[in-house]
C-alpha cells in the first residue's frame, strides 16, 4: 500500500543522503561491490551530530531503504538485478531504549518549562507534552489549535499511527494553562507547535533536536523523543495509573500552584489503586 506523504518524503530524503556519493551515476552502472563499499562507508563514518559512527539501528535502516528501492527498480525493469541484494546488515541494534530515571525526568521537565516560559521555545513545551501525555512526536507536531479543548484540560488526537486507541487525552493543569496561552490569538486550524517552510507540520526530527537541547540544559543523559513515550508507558504500567498520576510523578516540585494541585489530585487517585 501507499505510505503517508510525510513518511514517503522522509524516506526519500534519507535515501538521498545514503546514496549521495552515487547520485550522479546511472542506476544501471552501480555494482554490487560499490553497494557494499557504500554501506561500509556510511557504517564507519562519524556522524556530523555526534562525532561517532552511526548506531546499528540507524545504518541498518538506511540499508533497508536502499534494498527496498533497488528491489522496486528491479521489479520495474529499470535494472537487471539489485546491487544491494546481497549486502548484509551489520551489527545488532540495541535492545530497548535509554530511559530517564524519574529524578532525571523531573529535571528534564523543569528545564523544558523554563526554556518555554523564558525563551518562548514552543518545541520545549511540545517535548513536555510528549513526555507527560505519552504521545509520539507526530501526534504532538500535528496538533491544531482546535484540538485544545475544555480550557486546555483535554487534547484531541484526530490522526496518527494509532489514533483510534486514544482519541482524546486528559491534560495536567500545568500543561493546560500553557497550551491555552499557546493557542491564544491563533485560528482554529493553525498548527499548535508551528509549521515548516511549506506551512506543513514540522518534521519529527525538530522535536528530537529539542529533546536533545533540553537534555543538555537539564544535564541528563540524552534520549530520543520516543523514549519519552516509553518512560510514560513504563510508569503507567508500573502504577496501573491514569495519565494524571504519571504526570504527577514526573512533575518537578517547584512547578508552581498548578503542580501542587495536580499532586494533591494524584494522591487521591493513587489511594484508589489496588
Amino acid at each position: 500500500g501507499q505510505g503517508r506523504p510525510e513518511t514517503i518524503s522522509n524516506e526519500r530524503e534519507r535515501l538521498r543522503y545514503f546514496l549521495a556519493p552515487l547520485l550522479d551515476r546511472n542506476i544501471q552502472s552501480i555494482t554490487a561491490k560499490q553497494a557494499e563499499e557504500l554501506y561500509r562507508t556510511v557504517m564507519e563514518t562519524p556522524s556530523a551530530k555526534t562525532g561517532k559512527p552511526l548506531q546499528a539501528a540507524s545504518h541498518r535502516f538506511y540499508l533497508g531503504i536502499a534494498k527496498r528501492f533497488f528491489a522496486w527498480a528491479e521489479d520495474q525493469g529499470a535494472i537487471p538485478q539489485s546491487p544491494f541484494q546481497h549486502v548484509r546488515p551489520q551489527g545488532q541494534p540495541r535492545s530497548g531504549k535509554s530511559l530517564l530515571q524519574v529524578e532525571e525526568a523531573n529535571r528534564f521537565v523543569s528545564a523544558a518549562l523554563k526554556m518555554h516560559d523564558e525563551g518562548h521555545d514552543v518545541l520545549a513545551l511540545g517535548s513536555v507534552v510528549a513526555l507527560l501525555l505519552g504521545l509520539r512526536a507526530s501526534e504532538v507536531l500535528r496538533r491544531r489549535v482546535s484540538d485544545v479543548r475544555d480550557d486546555g484540560n483535554l487534547l484531541s488526537l484526530g490522526e496518527g499511527k494509532h489514533s483510534n486507541a486514544r482519541m482524546t487525552v486528559r491534560v495536567p493543569s500545568l500543561l493546560a494553562e500553557r497550551l491555552m496561552k499557546l493557542a491564544a490569538d491563533k485560528r482554529p486550524d493553525d498548527l499548535l507547535f508551528g509549521t515548516d517552510s511549506r506551512g506543513q507540520p514540522r518534521h519529527h526530527r525538530v522535536l528530537w533536536n529539542a529533546v536533545g537541547r533540553i537534555c543538555e540544559r537539564a544535564q541528563v543523559p540524552r534520549v530520543c523523543t520516543h523514549s519519552l513515550r516509553s518512560l510514560w508507558s513504563t510508569l503507567r504500567v508500573d502504577a496501573d495509573a491514569a495519565t494524571e498520576v504519571v504526570a504527577a510523578r514526573l512533575l518537578p516540585k517547584d512547578s508552581g500552584p498548578s503542580a501542587q494541585s495536580l499532586e494533591e489530585q494524584a494522591t487521591r487517585l493513587l489511594a484508589q489503586l489496588p
